[in-house]
């Protein structure tokens, strides 16, 4: 579990882990060592659900960003054939979908 969180990787033939699921990892140490910090600095009791909460929101703001400048990329360009479309990522089978508390839909 260890070479998975730190490298990325799933086992021993070093194969990456899904983009995903690599994002996530790294989403998801920024938010607890941010709320770990906040602890240690400001004594604030640490809540292991606001940090999942704040990773899969940090998760759902990069997979916008990311959407929003893949459709500004193809916007700008014009189809001309002497200039090469932007190039379009894989996109992963498994679809990460993050929903507020209580909203339905």
């Amino acid at each position: 579990m260890e070479r998975a969180i730190i490298f990325g990787v799933q086992d021993h033939t070093l194969a990456l882990l899904p983009m995903t699921t690599r994002a996530t990892f790294r989403h998801a140490w920024q938010a607890l060592y941010r709320n770990l910090t906040l602890v240690d600095v400001k004594g604030v009791p640490f809540s292991l659900d606001r940090v999942v909460y704040e990773t899969l929101t940090s998760v759902s703001d990069a997979a916008r960003r990311l959407a929003k400048a893949h459709i500004i990329a193809h916007c700008r360009w014009d189809g001309e054939e002497d200039r090469a479309a932007p190039s379009r990522r894989h996109v992963p089978h498994r679809r990460l979908c993050v929903r507020a508390p209580g909203r339905q839909g």
